[in-house]
């Protein structure tokens, strides 16, 4: 999931222009709402798939799926948009990656 994390974050750094643009856009336009709600669904199936797969290997304890991944991605959407704001760089990438997998860890691991 941190690898994940990393990623996602810095695409919205990389390619800043386009998340800020689109959404702009998707209030003008629900054409522009539908490319938006492509890339959170992207970010969506990749949270589920390591999610689902932790739980059926029982490393996770058993929690409502739909909520924690739809948390977990506005988490990760919500940076993502401070980041597009800062000039920020690699290394603070991974480290938020680090802070925001761990919280999710925290709740999700079976202790």
């Amino acid at each position: 999931m941190r690898n994940e994390a990393q990623k996602v974050l810095e695409y919205y750094i990389n390619n800043r222009r386009v998340p800020i643009a689109l959404k702009e856009a998707r209030m003008i336009d629900q054409k522009f709402e539908e490319s938006w709600m492509k890339i959170s669904e992207s970010l969506f199936k990749r949270i589920e798939r390591d999610i689902t797969g932790a739980i059926e290997k029982g490393y996770y304890r058993k929690v409502n799926v739909e909520v924690m991944i739809r948390s977990i991605t506005c988490m990760f959407e919500g940076y993502g948009h401070y980041l597009m704001m800062k000039d920020q760089g690699q290394e603070d990438i991974h480290d938020v990656a680090v802070s925001l997998t761990n919280l999710c860890y925290q709740d999700l691991f079976k202790v």
